[in-house]
């Protein structure tokens, strides 16, 4: 039966959702094929084709995205921990406003040889070698601290507790398989226990 949620576009729409899955699959119950039906089929398989063409040309395996749960699975302990990174990783750099309000806050860049902060994005090596900068660009995360307002606001005892509820959400979330919530405050962790090391009162 026509409706509003089974129109041609809302019928794409759940389709192109469910597409995002490497092993995504859509099945249409109904007694008979509708025009919204027909259209989204003819869509997808025309989209499909499309895709499977230019795939072809550049030589392109479609594959699953990654996620950071065996990551961090290893960082928490796990029994089955995992000792080895994921491969590849979030690269690329990124230039940031630096209009900062409070720049006593701020890490001289110049103290580590170089003369100018933006944001990076790097691998996770960075995390663990335990700097806050790599050639002379800005942890992404730890850039989204100095330049947070409400953080600088706080006072050092205030962000040590920040520090402590995270690494219980993080251990909360861990145990519950939120790994994806888990990792996001442990990247929230980590980043306010660099904010301190670079701490400079007013």
């Amino acid at each position: 039966k026509e409706g509003f949620l089974r129109t041609g576009r809302a019928l794409t729409q759940t389709a192109g959702r469910a597409a995002r899955n490497v092993h995504g699959l859509v099945i249409m119950y109904a007694d008979h094929i509708t025009p919204s039906m027909d259209e989204t089929i003819r869509e997808t398989n025309r989209r499909r084709s499309k895709q499977i063409a230019y795939n072809k040309l550049h030589h392109i395996t479609p594959t699953q995205v990654q996620t950071r749960s065996n990551v961090l699975i290893g960082e928490l302990g796990g029994a089955k921990a995992v000792s080895g990174r994921l491969a590849g990783g979030t690269t690329g750099r990124v230039s940031a406003a630096n209009s900062y309000d409070k720049p006593e806050y701020i890490p001289n860049p110049s103290d580590y040889g170089r003369g100018e902060v933006t944001v990076g994005f790097g691998h996770d090596a960075i995390r663990e070698a335990g700097a806050a900068y790599s050639d002379g660009f800005v942890r992404a995360d730890l850039a989204a601290v100095l330049q947070d307002p409400v953080i600088r606001s706080m006072s050092r005892a205030q962000i040590e507790k920040m520090i402590s509820d995270d690494r219980e959400r993080m251990k909360k979330s861990a145990s519950d398989l939120d790994f994806t919530s888990a990792a996001r405050y442990r990247d929230e962790m980590w980043a306010l226990q660099q904010y301190l090391k670079v701490w400079k009162d007013k």
